[in-house]
């Protein structure tokens, strides 16, 4: 039986971890003349949430089973959207439905916006904007169980449950360090790209909101041009911290606290690379010859789409619809491989990318050599026939969601290609598709029931769907 007090009592954790984190907007905003009253508000309904969870709970038993983690994960971020989207109730500047899919973008670091010009927004709304995409890139649920031993319970299950990748390696014995060891990384990686794009020209303001939504790979931006509106040196240092933030924490650890050099071995690591270098090349060759653009141009102007889209950031330094259909052909395939697994990057993961190959060229030998035993490798690691299956249910499972919403989307007047990359976008976390909601276009246009249902897609392709999609089957609730 699921333990729902306890449940109860973690959803009141991630309320007050709002509740704490909202004080830093309400801070800016007394200091620089904002009106605070939307943030204060949003503040008081987070505290009454917070405190009355704590205080109904108090008695409830610590034991978690792994269907509380599931459910944990999937209303924790449900109840994170909802007070997320307060400020922008409370001060009047969205409609409830865009302040849930503006919400919704943020926490699940996919970066879909409806705002036309977001320089017109108080800078404090601006300011909580980035942080629910900083918040949501580690998880707030790994954030929550660094403190969950203060609450007498283990977190193994909200771990499996949040954490992305199908393998979920732990750093240190003790599950609650991890957490620690992961955000000690996430902070010091953000506070390092502050001084960066500071240095590179950026104000203060912008260059934290953007360090910020830089390592939660969410692509929100304080400019309706993006990083276009900043120097070519701002938009390399965001190329290098988007690859930083697309590679799996596990592997930030082991080289550098352990000097671990076998990291640049790791066959995830090698295949994401090698997937940025090479599509990034093939760019930068057609944008040298085909547009006589200046060489650093063409590199920086292809590396960076080229990451953007592949850690599901969703930057833009340039309108890249106007490329050859081939080149966004190539973006396209991109948004749904994704960053690495255990990073802060949507998408199916390049670990599952790596295990279908495999797959494939496990299936050519048998067909080749019937009698033939094939045992698939992942570097020395064998991979089980659990995970095998689970990564191609995964790949499965995204297309099928991605292909009913792009219908739905086009049933409700979408064009198909604006519809068909919409779904795929917030499916993956990216952020831009193509059409009427390309990089130089928003999600305004989006009709209001579409965008509701692009928000369920943007928080299942966040936790990995099969999560959001348990809750959907009945033999779940009757375990």
């Amino acid at each position: 039986v699921m333990n729902i007090l306890m449940d109860i009592r973690i959803l009141a954790v991630l309320s007050a971890i709002l509740t704490v984190f909202q004080a830093v907007p309400l801070a800016f905003s007394l200091i620089h003349g904002d009106n605070f009253w939307p943030i204060f508000f949003s503040i008081l309904v987070s505290a009454i949430i917070a405190v009355g969870g704590l205080t109904f709970t108090i008695r409830a038993n610590p034991t978690l089973r792994p269907q509380d983690g599931f459910l944990v994960a999937t209303f924790g971020w449900i109840l994170a959207i909802i007070l997320g989207a307060m400020p922008y109730l409370f001060s009047g500047s969205l409609h409830w439905i865009d302040a849930i899919f503006e919400s919704t973008a943020g926490f699940t670091t996919t970066g879909s916006s409806v705002l036309t010009h977001p320089e017109s927004w108080p800078q404090s709304l601006l300011l909580w904007r980035s942080m629910t995409q900083w918040l949501g890139g580690m998880g707030m649920l790994l954030l929550t169980i660094a403190i969950l031993p203060f609450l007498g319970v283990g977190g193994m299950q909200l771990m499996k449950a949040e954490v992305p990748g199908p393998s979920k390696e732990r750093l240190t014995p003790r599950l609650a360090t991890t957490a620690r060891v992961l955000w000690g990384f996430y902070v010091g990686f953000t506070v390092v790209l502050v001084v960066l794009y500071i240095f590179s020209g950026m104000s203060y303001f912008n260059a934290l909101n953007h360090a910020f939504t830089t390592m939660a790979t969410g692509g929100f931006s304080t400019r309706s041009e993006s990083l276009a509106a900043f120097s070519p040196m701002a938009q390399w240092w965001c190329i290098l911290f988007m690859v930083l933030a697309g590679t799996n924490f596990l592997l930030h650890y082991r080289l550098v606290l352990r000097r671990d050099w076998k990291v640049f071995h790791d066959p995830e690591w090698q295949l994401y690379i090698g997937i940025i270098i090479t599509v990034g090349l093939i760019i930068s060759a057609k944008l040298f010859y085909g547009s006589e653009l200046h060489i650093e141009t063409a590199l920086r102007q292809s590396f960076f789409q080229t990451v953007s889209i592949m850690t599901t950031t969703g930057y833009v330094n340039v309108d890249w619809t106007v490329w050859p259909a081939f080149l966004q052909l190539l973006l396209i395939l991109l948004m749904l491989i994704g960053g690495m697994s255990g990073s802060t990057g949507g998408g199916v993961k390049v670990i599952r990318i790596a295990v279908l190959i495999k797959l494939l060229s496990a299936v050519t030998s048998r067909l080749l050599q019937p009698n033939r035993i094939v045992v698939l490798k992942l570097g020395s690691k064998t991979v089980s026939q659990e995970v095998s299956e689970g990564c191609v249910g995964m790949v499965a499972v995204a297309l099928i969601l991605t292909i009913i919403t792009g219908l739905a989307l086009n049933i409700m007047g979408m064009d198909m290609v604006s519809a068909m990359s919409a779904a795929l976008s917030c499916v993956s976390n990216v952020g831009p598709g193509l059409g009427t909601v390309g990089p130089i276009d928003n999600f305004a246009l989006v009709p209001d029931a579409g965008k509701l249902l692009l928000s369920f897609d943007m928080v299942a392709g966040r936790l990995e769907i099969f999560t959001v999609l348990m809750l959907f089957s009945s033999k779940f609730w009757a375990s």
